[in-house]
């Protein structure tokens, strides 16, 4: 099963609707259930939790594979990624994460979304 951290956002939502329609098995981490219902995907299975409180994770985690981290651009980004990647190697699982980043991610980026993806 895939995980897919974001997927009521703008860029999220395309991503979680093209790997639900190429049926797998997909739950979307989401930090509000109506607003993840309105999306209308069937085939999805939505888990509440929030990326700030690391205890909501471990029950989205549960028979996880795959995660597609797809975050917002925040000055707490980092700790909340964090804290889904710690939380992802405590779970049963192992899952490997794909993170969608930008143009310019590195640790040396002259700018600071650049490094903060990086």
């Amino acid at each position: 099963m895939i995980l897919v951290v974001g997927g009521t956002g703008t860029v999220g939502r395309l991503v979680l609707e093209s790997i639900a329609a190429a049926d797998f098995e997909t739950r979307a981490l989401v930090r509000d259930l109506e607003k993840a219902r309105a999306l209308k995907l069937a085939t999805v299975e939505f888990a509440q939790g929030d990326l700030a409180n690391p205890a909501s994770l471990a029950p989205a985690l549960d028979g996880i594979e795959k995660i597609v981290l797809i975050s917002s651009f925040s000055q707490d980004m980092v700790r909340l990624q964090t804290n889904l990647v710690e939380a992802a190697a405590r779970a049963p699982s192992r899952p490997h994460i794909i993170k969608l980043s930008g143009v310019g991610a590195d640790p040396e980026a002259p700018t600071t979304m650049g490094r903060w993806h990086g």
